[in-house]
């Protein structure tokens, strides 16, 4: 996916950003592919190497929307109690 949006860049570089993309993921954080798609989109202006450097944000992104759906889980159970 790295090479089709920066397509003038190298085998070599999209295996940078696979490597940055793991480590920055770590074991415990799944990716889809719609994640992945939506970081490349919010990194469209940034040349390729600013995608590789800022690729933490994906890890980031995925806490952000874990800790959101926890919430919301969170705030719903808390509904059917009061159901109760």
């Amino acid at each position: 996916m790295f090479l089709a949006f920066y397509p003038r860049e190298t085998r070599d570089r999209a295996l940078a950003f696979a490597d940055a993309l793991v480590a920055a993921l770590g074991p415990d954080r799944p990716l889809s592919t719609a994640a992945l798609q939506h970081y490349f989109v919010t990194q469209r202006r940034s040349t390729a190497d600013g995608a590789i450097a800022n690729v933490d944000r994906v890890a980031i992104e995925i806490d952000a929307r874990k800790k959101q759906a926890e919430e919301v889980e969170g705030e719903e159970e808390d509904g059917n109690e009061d159901d109760k």
